[in-house]
């Protein structure tokens, strides 16, 4: 499969660019690139995100990618690339807040990150809406209809991998500790009335562990995983 190969700013690692991908994530998994290699998808055919949702991803309308990364990589560094994305994001003077735990949202979801692991690499995905894209029943935003206009989602990627290296440092030294406070700022979910489960509570933004702290009426339950319903704005 061909495909075009430049220096990517992450980690001064290669940066490889694909007509067309079933999906970056699978892609990397099964063929296991060089680690902090980056998988750029210019459109996906089956794209997907958490609980294997489907990622719809059309040409010239998304922003496709992967990143190779070591293995056993927590889950929770959803967390931390999606900061690291929100930073990347408001030097363009838009200011988009995070979906605990993977989604990208201005008024409704842009995009979308997932991490998946194997027992020799791991990997980190995002898909982002670049310009509207029409799903049935569903409410998307995209960054043109935000920023009023189109930018070039290549320079918009070098952009994030730039970010993305003093994170990666971050990480290393710190863990999560560092990005708490961060994640927490930029938090869609806090104070909304929430449900999940059958369980209802108010969102406090997320734990050091990285986990969803909901106050209840039993007090503050730590939610590590599944997909919060909004009940009230």
């Amino acid at each position: 499969m061909t495909y075009l190969e430049i220096e990517s700013p992450f980690q001064y690692a290669k940066w490889r660019i694909y007509q067309e991908l079933e999906s970056t994530n699978t892609f990397v998994l099964n063929t296991k690139p060089p680690v902090f290699t980056v998988v750029q998808a210019l459109a996906q055919t089956s794209g997907r995100g958490q609980f294997a949702r489907e990622f719809v991803s059309n040409k010239d309308c998304s922003l496709t990618f992967s990143i190779v990364l070591p293995p056993n990589l927590s889950s929770y560094f959803t967390l931390i690339a999606g900061v690291c994305m929100c930073e990347t994001l408001e030097k363009l003077g838009v200011y988009p807040k995070l979906k605990w735990p993977n989604d990208l949202y201005f008024d409704h979801k842009f995009g979308g990150i997932l991490v998946e692991s194997r027992n020799d690499i791991s990997v980190l995905g995002i898909g982002l809406n670049m310009s509207p894209i029409e799903i049935p029943d569903i409410h998307t935003s995209s960054l043109s209809e935000v920023l009023g206009e189109k930018i070039n989602p290549q320079n918009l990627l070098k952009d994030f991998l730039k970010e993305l290296n003093g994170y990666w440092f971050l990480y290393q030294k710190h863990g999560f500790a560092k990005i708490i406070d961060k994640w927490n700022a930029l938090d869609f979910l806090a104070k909304k009335s929430l449900s999940i489960d059958s369980i209802q509570g108010k969102g406090l933004g997320i734990s050091p562990t990285g986990a969803y702290r909901l106050m209840t009426s039993a007090g503050i339950l730590e939610i590590t995983n599944g997909s919060f319903s909004i009940e009230s704005i």
